[in-house]
């Protein structure tokens, strides 16, 4: 919720909808929860980002690439990081981490992957799986960062952004010294 001249200016979601409507009336019984839109956008993000971290640490126990086993742990590393960032400013905003609404609409589908689909598909497969997921990652950050009105979420946002990239350029490298073996 934010202030304006006119009062409150309240934001509400529509479950069967996903979609955010802004208005300035008072809270009413509409159907609709009444959210503040930086902690949505906090909450969904640390969702991604538990799902991304369990992701890479799965990969990492079912390869036996030494190199790549490290790199994935090292990167759902950097993903329990960006889960606290995201807790921090959550913490910032009165939110006692763990008591958090939990979004019960958001999908990680972007990293579910069965052990059957793991074992079988080749490293090529893989590092292009883990490409795409990077990329999927870099473009939500970026349609959450256009939902944020906090400054500080923000920035949060585009260091998260930022480190998405770098993930994505990473497996791309891998890739590539992977083709040039081939």
């Amino acid at each position: 919720m934010k202030k304006t001249n006119q009062g409150i200016l309240y934001w509400t979601i529509s479950p069967a909808e996903g979609i955010i409507y802004k208005n300035s009336t008072s809270v009413e019984n509409t159907g609709m929860a009444q959210i503040k839109p930086d902690n949505e956008v906090l909450e969904m993000a640390i969702s991604r980002e538990i799902a991304a971290r369990n992701f890479f640490l799965a990969l990492a126990d079912r390869l036996d690439n030494p190199e790549l086993c490290k790199m994935l742990k090292e990167l759902a590393d950097e993903e329990l990081v960006h889960r606290e960032r995201l807790e921090l400013e959550l913490i910032k905003n009165g939110i006692v981490v763990g008591t958090a609404k939990k979004d019960n609409n958001f999908q990680s589908s972007d990293y579910v992957i069965s052990s059957e689909e793991i074992i079988n598909l080749d490293l090529k497969d893989l590092l292009e799986i883990c490409i795409q997921k990077e990329d999927a990652s870099f473009r939500f950050y970026q349609e959450m960062l256009l939902h944020s009105l906090d400054t500080s979420t923000k920035e949060t946002l585009l260091a998260i952004i930022e480190d998405e990239i770098k993930h994505k350029l990473r497996f791309e490298t891998e890739y590539q010294k992977l083709l040039k073996k081939h």
